[in-house]
């Protein structure tokens, strides 16, 4: 239980970041039509949605929405994030219960963050890309899937705008962020239980950033929601 305790602590652990994963898309298809949904919330709030359009590929949408508010040391930190982005991906075409598929795409958001220490007020905002590619395999049957998956991600930052002193940057690590491309390594795991058509779904995962500069982001990934297939 202790050991669990921590793993959450460690999981929840995070100042208001410039970059936090949002979850990761798992189709789980295996023929052509198929259709999916899931909304789920957790370190972010998410809303994704698949289709299989032939046997073997799929195209997906993922809405991600993230607000962290962050009060410590007397100085408080309310930050706002937005993502939507768009993967073409192939899937396995089976009859049996292990899936594999993989997708790769792209998308754009934004981050704005106020910071507060006393009178003064401070903001930092920034624009985003982000390319990714995510490889998945797992077990699926009509009341149980497992999934191991890890995505790649390619993170840039683009026309930011701060009120932010330089110790603003320093403390935050926000330091010249637009002049490199982030890169992460995201292994996460999903777990679904439920009905045929309808699932309680679970994911956990890390995003390890493989730069050396250093970032101000949320390395957990933790989330629940619903899942449907049709």
């Amino acid at each position: 239980m202790r050991a669990i305790l921590f793993f959450l602590s460690v999981i929840f652990v995070s100042s208001c970041a410039v970059y936090t994963p949002n979850s990761l898309n798992i189709t789980g298809f295996n023929k052509k039509g198929q259709v999916s949904v899931n909304a789920n919330a957790g370190n972010t709030a998410n809303l994704q949605a698949a289709i299989a359009v032939s046997n073997n590929f799929g195209i997906m949408a993922n809405l991600m929405r993230t607000s962290q508010v962050v009060d410590s040391d007397n100085i408080k930190r309310d930050g706002k994030g937005n993502l939507f982005e768009v993967g073409v991906g192939y899937f396995k075409n089976t009859d049996s219960k292990v899936r594999f598929e993989i997708f790769g795409g792209g998308g754009i958001g934004n981050v704005d963050i106020t910071k507060i220490n006393a009178s003064v007020t401070r903001n930092f905002s920034t624009k985003a890309s982000r390319l990714f590619l995510q490889p998945t395999i797992g077990f699926s049957s009509k009341v149980f899937e497992a999934f191991i998956s890890t995505r790649l991600a390619n993170v840039r930052f683009n026309d930011i705008e701060t009120t932010y002193s330089t110790q603003d940057l320093i403390d935050d690590s926000f330091v010249d962020i637009s002049n490199s491309n982030w890169l992460f390594i995201e292994p996460a795991l999903t777990l679904r239980a439920g009905l045929k058509n309808i699932k309680l779904q679970m994911q956990v995962g890390r995003s390890i950033k493989l730069n050396t500069e250093k970032l101000g982001y949320d390395s957990g990934l933790l989330n629940f929601g619903i899942y449907t297939k049709f």
